[in-house]
């Protein structure tokens, strides 16, 4: 079923305005570090746990360690650097606490885990970039500098047995990523009421959904086995993925790339969802179950609404031309026209409504109150059929009776023609009109201004100087597949001429003619289905009487099924 919204919210979770992004982001953990440094020596014979645990300004560390069982870690012999910050650095206290209320996991990957790295990691003579334990990227600095990140650091490079440890004044700061701000900013908002907010249309609730994690039994550690022979793992490290960011090629959870997001404020999400659902009205064609139809018009309504909210910062398209242009993840060069946003930054256009920014670990989040794109340049987009395309020409007398001829244009006029290519149809008898259909492919549920574009006698027959043009009178038909899922063969929806009101249409045989047919609004979707839901018919209307002031042959370029804009929506309902 649809959702309705029953009550506004004041707060919205994914358009977090600066003061409430910011503190999703790192105030809750600053609470868990505050304090001062102290200083002690360089140099140590055992192994790493060993030396923090023979330091007492570094008590508060090892506390936090034994409390989350890193303790046989550190005593192992892998090799591991350990950044080590000094008692009063961070907020020991607050970290137990969340230990004793069962978010040992979270300590573990956010604040244990952001202090080590594998292998011996020395300050040396350049800066390094190098993964911590958690995979976050952090900057090692020479030296000389003494940081780690902007973390400083208090005595560099005390080797150990089976590692090094570099004694920290400052804690080092947990970076969000992307996909770990959207969580953190849900669970923020769900805070800030009592109503149940998991089947709500969010960001967050879509995303989740599709959650497919995988232990990482390469560096997961185990202690040993239970009675069937499993092993009994003391740190689970995870493999994310999600399939519906996997579908968007957008890989938030990552760190080993750059993306800008666009959140969202919860309402403008809701509203842009309760728009796009009913364009996905499924025909029982699709699947005779109407649970299934309501999961698939769920999905496509959160799809659509998220597509073009995310953009890949390290693709070479988003590079130094991101001023001019920015490329969603979704971009595909087999339809340019979409996806792709010009002059983002200027005003009016695709950022300029940002409200504020927050770094994270893997790039920037850009909230905003709306949703910057249209749905006509989103997910409401024209259906263009070429004429010259077989695979879309019903066959069958029932649908068409003409001679059809495929032709490919090398005249003067072939800039001019949509493909190069076109369609020229004659009548199959001089007793008979010209008639034939067009599948409609890729349907929604929504409304379409069509258009066929009619090319002159010349364009086909460049050379032919003999032949006088006359002006194509014809009809036109829609039919469109039933409640039952079964396309009718008769009673097709006729179209009025809108000039008369009358059935017949007339072309302008001196020129390429685009002929408004009318506006058709389709009942059901056939969105990303083998189905087609509508056959578009064309027939000419010539009497006997009328044979030396009419053709019925026609030459045809394309058919178009535009999107309807209503007088009071935005008028410019295309991207530039």
């Amino acid at each position: 079923m649809k959702y309705n919204i029953k009550k506004s919210f004041r707060v919205g979770a994914l358009a977090v305005a600066g003061a409430l992004a910011i503190a999703s982001c790192t105030d809750d953990w600053n609470e868990h570090y505050e304090g001062t440094a102290t200083t002690i020596g360089q140099s140590y014979a055992g192994t790493t746990m060993g030396y923090l645990q023979s330091q007492s300004n570094l008590s508060d560390f090892v506390e936090v360690l034994k409390a989350t069982g890193y303790v046989a870690e550190l005593n192992d012999p892998q090799v591991l650097t350990v950044l080590a910050p000094v008692n009063g650095s961070f907020n020991k206290d607050s970290l137990m606490a969340l230990v004793n209320a069962g978010q040992k996991k979270q300590v573990v990957n956010r604040f244990v885990k952001n202090h080590l790295m594998r292998y011996n990691i020395s300050l040396g003579g350049q800066e390094q970039e190098v993964y911590l334990l958690n995979d976050k990227r952090v900057k090692i600095s020479p030296l000389a500098d003494l940081l780690v990140q902007h973390s400083k650091v208090q005595s560099p490079n005390i080797g150990c047995s089976n590692g090094i440890v570099q004694v920290m004044s400052q804690y080092l700061p947990y970076q969000t990523n992307i996909y770990e701000l959207i969580e953190d900013d849900w669970a923020a908002f769900k805070k800030t009421t009592t109503e149940d907010l998991d089947s709500i249309p969010s960001l967050y609730n879509f995303l989740n959904k599709f959650n497919v994690d995988s232990l990482d039994e390469r560096r997961s550690v185990y202690r040993g086995v239970d009675e069937d022979g499993n092993n009994i793992y003391v740190d689970s490290v995870m493999i994310r993925n999600n399939k519906a960011l996997s579908q968007l090629r957008a890989y938030l959870y990552r760190e080993d790339s750059t993306y800008m997001a666009i959140i969202p404020s919860q309402k403008a999400y809701e509203d842009r969802y309760n728009e796009a659902y009913n364009f996905f009205h499924f025909n029982t064609s699709f699947n005779s179950d109407p649970v299934v139809r309501d999961s698939m018009q769920n999905y496509y309504a959160n799809y659509y609404t998220v597509s073009d909210l995310f953009y890949n910062m390290s693709q070479h398209m988003n590079g130094p031309t991101k001023e001019d242009s920015l490329f969603s993840t979704v971009y595909s060069r087999s339809n340019p026209k979409y996806d792709v946003y010009y002059h983002p930054y200027a005003p009016d256009s695709l950022l300029s409504r940002t409200k504020s920014i927050v770094e994270c670990s893997n790039g920037e989040v850009r909230y905003m109150d709306d949703i910057p794109y249209t749905k006509y340049q989103n997910f409401f987009r024209e259906i263009k059929i070429e004429a010259e395309n077989h695979g879309l020409l019903q066959t069958g007398e029932k649908w068409t009776n003409a001679n059809a001829t495929t032709w490919f244009s090398k005249s003067t006029t072939a800039d001019s023609i949509s493909g190069g290519g076109y369609m020229i149809f004659n009548a199959s008898s001089s007793t008979r009109n010209t008639e034939f259909s067009y599948d409609v492919p890729r349907t929604l549920s929504g409304t379409y201004d069509i258009y066929v574009r009619f090319l002159p006698y010349q364009a086909a027959y460049p050379e032919d100087t003999l032949h006088t043009n006359l002006p194509v009178q014809f009809r036109a038909g829609l039919f469109e597949r039933n409640e039952k899922g079964t396309m009718p063969e008769s009673g097709a929806y006729q179209f009025r001429n809108p000039a008369d009101g009358g059935r017949n249409f007339l072309t302008n045989p001196n020129c390429i003619d685009e002929v408004y047919i009318g506006t058709y609004t389709f009942k059901d979707c056939y969105h990303n289905t083998s189905t087609v839901g509508a056959y578009f018919q064309l027939s000419s209307y010539v009497t006997s009487s009328q044979k030396d002031k009419y053709t019925k042959n026609m030459i045809i370029d394309y058919i178009i099924f535009k999107p309807h804009v209503e007088a009071t929506e935005e008028e410019d309902s295309t991207n530039e």
